[in-house]
């Protein structure tokens, strides 16, 4: 069913153990690089990120906009910048040190934020990082992960959905330039950065219709939608953030969706409605 159960509690022992090995053999340990850092879901993946021990470098427009715990927590650097602003060479410098970067970037649920610019925020964002990377050291190798949405179909065409869907999705894509942005985005990683590049690997999660909620509850992660546009589902942002936490943590995770789409939808939204 190629399904991940996933149970949203603690690591595992042996999920641990296995981090902590590859700690070990960085030598000392690496950071993650955070875009959106300050965002309703990139604020939970930070905060994710320093309860399971790891280290964090933000991008954030004003520092002042990160909660004074974690600006304290001596895990914690911020960069203070407009991420569109920074040139690649810059962004370069501050990926030293760094093996895993994640993007929450998103546009901001008003008339200004979908229908203004930047239009392409998330693809730009994206190909800067893509950029940096190219000037850094050949021998360097970085996890990429991706927040997108479900909204974005599978490049595969192995999303089942339905004639009338397809239509809306693409009447959304002509119409509202988030959406637009967004496979953008999506399909910069998979043709642009591709598999070909053995320093770059990358992981491209689709949730469903996200809720506001710190706890983190039962969810799961999943090839393709088991709901659909009409019948949508719904995941708490924390579940995201805890899917991505685990991608940038847990190397058995990432063996699972390396190159891949995962959509994630909470546990008892995942039969509400099977697409068609």
């Amino acid at each position: 069913q190629n399904c991940n159960r996933a149970r949203g509690r603690q690591l595992t022992t042996l999920a641990l153990l296995d981090e902590a090995a590859a700690q070990a053999q960085r030598g000392e340990m690496a950071t993650v690089l955070v875009l959106g850092a300050t965002g309703a879901t990139g604020s939970r993946v930070v905060a994710q990120l320093l309860e399971r021990g790891e280290r964090v470098r933000a991008v954030v427009r004003s520092k002042a906009s990160v909660p004074e715990p974690v600006r304290a927590n001596e895990r914690f650097e911020a960069v203070e910048a407009s991420v569109l602003d920074i040139p690649a060479s810059d962004l370069a410098k501050h990926l030293d040190g760094v093996d895993r970067i994640v993007s929450c970037l998103g546009h901001n649920p008003t008339a200004k934020g979908i229908f203004g610019k930047p239009y392409y925020l998330c693809t730009e964002a994206i190909e800067l990082v893509h950029k940096a990377i190219l000037s850094t050291p050949a021998d360097r190798k970085y996890k990429v992960v991706l927040m997108n949405t479900i909204g974005t179909p599978h490049p595969d065409g192995s999303d089942k959905t339905s004639a009338m869907q397809r239509a809306a999705l693409k009447l959304l894509a002509c119409c509202v330039p988030p959406v637009r942005d967004n496979n953008s985005a999506l399909m910069y990683m998979h043709k642009q950065i591709g598999t070909k590049d053995p320093r770059i690997e990358w992981a491209v999660v689709r949730p469903d219709g996200l809720l506001e909620g710190d706890e983190v509850t039962e969810y799961d992660a999943m090839a393709n939608p088991s709901t659909t546009l009409f019948n949508p589902g719904v995941v708490r942002r924390s579940n995201v953030a805890h899917l991505m936490a685990e991608l940038l943590t847990n190397q058995a995770t990432w063996d699972a969706w390396r190159f891949k789409f995962p959509v994630v939808l909470n546990k008892d939204q995942t039969d509400k409605g099977k697409a068609k």
